[in-house]
């Protein structure tokens, strides 16, 4: 009697992590896929505010050179526009794959 209680709360221990890992695993994916697409989604809006944004401080740039050779001024230094790191790109370099 002892066996047979022994081998159905092993049996039922046994099911239960299998389940366990089988659900850790199934959710796993699921945030796997919706990261990917995440990433790629916000990759690409950052490329296009950065493309926007540079042509906002070339334009600001051509403003402050006309305004300099107009007033007889020295141009004054231009600055770099830092770009983002895009998240794909990151994900790349560190090994995930997206």
């Amino acid at each position: 009697m002892h066996e047979n209680l022994n081998w159905q709360l092993v049996s039922e221990i046994g099911g239960v992590a299998s389940v366990v890992a089988w659900l850790t695993w199934w959710i796993g994916e699921q945030f796997r896929k919706n990261r990917e697409v995440f990433y790629r989604v916000m990759s690409l809006h950052n490329r296009e505010d950065d493309d926007r944004f540079e042509e906002l401080s070339n334009d600001i740039w051509r403003i402050h050179l006309r305004n300099a050779m107009r007033d007889g001024a020295e141009p004054p230094q231009r600055k770099a526009m830092p770009r983002r790191r895009y998240l794909t790109e990151d994900a790349q370099q560190r090994g995930v794959q997206t």
